[in-house]
């Protein structure tokens, strides 16, 4: 007789599994970190870059939950590097817009590339199917994630 997870147990596992996995992540990070010489935030500001439209710095401290002056010092280290340019807002004096430079987009990339390839490298010994449950189950985690949002 094959056994089933109940509901409960099922979000107990993804309950206690998600904390785990940010801690995995930030393995990556570090590992990210020491290579091209970044901060944490510094390198999670990348991540968030649109390259058409530009982020404000009030925008990076609401999506990364980084302290103002923190973003500030961050941002000076990735503008004293050339990976980003200040604008200032045209309808808004008081509010500047953040974009990557060519440079930044690369490294942006690069970061990227490399990412998906350990993590390929780790997803390697997973089984096709258990590898589509996963891809679903994380589909519907950013489902919620966007209409939660």
């Amino acid at each position: 007789m094959e056994q089933t997870t109940s509901t409960s147990q099922s979000m107990d596992i993804i309950a206690n599994a998600i904390p785990r996995i940010f801690r995995w992540l930030r393995s990556f990070q570090k590992d990210f970190c020491r290579q091209f010489d970044l901060t944490r935030p510094q390198l999670e500001m990348l991540s968030l870059f649109d390259l058409e439209k530009g982020i404000t710095p009030k925008n990076i401290s609401d999506q990364l939950l980084i302290a103002p002056p923190n973003v500030t010092t961050a941002v000076a280290g990735l503008t004293k590097r050339g990976l980003v340019v200040v604008h200032p807002v045209p309808h808004d004096k008081r509010t500047i817009e953040l974009k990557l430079t060519p440079e930044g987009a690369q490294l942006q990339e690069q970061i990227q590339s490399i990412f998906k390839k350990k993590f390929s490298a780790v997803l390697g010994n997973v089984q096709a199917h258990e590898l589509e449950t996963l891809a679903q189950g994380l589909q519907s985690l950013l489902r919620l994630q966007e209409y939660t949002s």
